[in-house]
């Protein structure tokens, strides 16, 4: 078991896996980072995507009658590779369905050039699927990916880009200020700039620290508490201008995303 990142698929699939299970809390990142990998891959192309909604689709093209699980199977070891295929909800038809189990193992036991990777947030697999599964875990960001998007996000929030034009700083404590936090809870902790062109620097950095706050505080374990005191005054932490807080201890810590 390991993180997932952009070179894990690339290297899993060179050495032959073509059955993956990514445990996530985030699919939409998820994705994503399989279909950098996929890019990567001669020949492969946009992955394929299930859900049980809207069947399987390929850049905006739905494949007929495929909503349907064990007919979306079928179509994904009939097609010939190289493919992707990326499943989102088939850990809710996997537990105690033996015909969707047996699907699974003959995709994994017949595909060549073709993987498929299937997400989920329950970490364990069927035992029947086991020996055929390799299963990863998509962890929290690091400081690389956590600059990419925020570099990504200011080409599309003009506020944002203004505020990093005046303090070329900015990006650098929004990375560290992001640390712990999913991509998805930087976005919604940047989105005050939506709404507020008056807002500046160091409240979209605190806008983070609330966002950490707030996660921390739904766990019960620890107690993340928003002051003023200065950088200087926090020992150990060496930092300038974010005006955030310590974190009061009730017990230990305890995070529910792996890595």
């Amino acid at each position: 078991m390991e993180n997932l990142d952009v070179n894990g698929p690339v290297r899993m699939i060179s050495t032959g896996a073509n059955f993956i299970y990514v445990v996530t809390d985030n699919e939409r990142r998820t994705e994503g980072i399989a279909a950098q990998a996929a890019a990567r891959i001669k020949g492969v192309g946009i992955p394929y995507l299930w859900s049980c909604t809207q069947g399987l689709t390929r850049d905006g093209v739905a494949v007929p009658d495929s909503t349907d699980p064990l007919r979306a199977l079928d179509f994904a070891i009939a097609e010939p590779g190289p493919l992707v295929f990326i499943f989102r909800d088939i850990t809710f038809f996997w537990k105690d369905n033996p015909f969707v189990q047996r699907k699974l193992k003959d995709f994994a036991g017949t595909a060549r050039a073709k993987v498929l990777i299937i997400t989920g947030q329950e970490d364990g697999a069927p035992d029947a699927l086991r020996e055929d599964l390799v299963t990863v875990y998509q962890g929290l960001p690091g400081f690389g990916e956590i600059r990419t998007f925020l570099e990504q996000l200011k080409e599309r929030e003009p506020n944002l880009k203004n505020l990093c034009d005046k303090d070329p700083e900015l990006i650098g404590r929004l990375v560290l200020a992001g640390q712990g936090l999913d991509i998805v809870d930087i976005e919604r902790g940047v989105r005050t700039l939506r709404i507020s062109e008056a807002a500046g620097g160091d409240e979209v950095v605190g806008a983070l620290f609330e966002t950490k706050r707030q996660i921390i505080r739904r766990s019960g374990i620890m107690e993340f508490v928003l002051n003023d005191t200065g950088p200087e005054q926090i020992g150990g932490w060496k930092t300038s201008r974010t005006g955030w807080s310590g974190v009061k201890r009730h017990s230990a810590w305890k995070t529910s995303h792996p890595g």
